[in-house]
């Protein structure tokens, strides 16, 4: 019976030890994570055969439409970024 119980509290530790490590191992090698999410889109200018007059343009190129993009970058890790921590600034490219 003592066998039996002994053996059973083993299974458990290591059974614990299973779940947990994996979790850990998440949070130790990666505590900065960024999540990138667009968060909104709004047309701003189009051109239109009504108006004649008015064409958009960007270094020197006429554009069809122009728009508004809203993006929201946040640290979902768990560890807060630092100064220190920031190699070089974040780029985002939009084609």
């Amino acid at each position: 019976m003592l066998k039996a119980r002994n053996l059973t509290i083993a299974g458990l530790v290591l059974a614990a030890l299973g779940v947990a490590t994996p979790i850990l191992w998440d949070m130790w090698s990666k505590p900065h994570n960024l999540a990138f999410v667009v968060s909104g889109r709004s047309l701003l200018i189009q051109n239109s055969e009504k108006l004649d007059n008015l064409r958009v343009t960007i270094g020197g190129r006429e554009i069809e439409k122009l728009f508004s993009t809203e993006i929201v970058i946040e640290n979902i890790g768990w560890r807060l970024i630092a100064k220190d921590d920031i190699i070089k600034p974040l780029l985002v490219t939009f084609s």
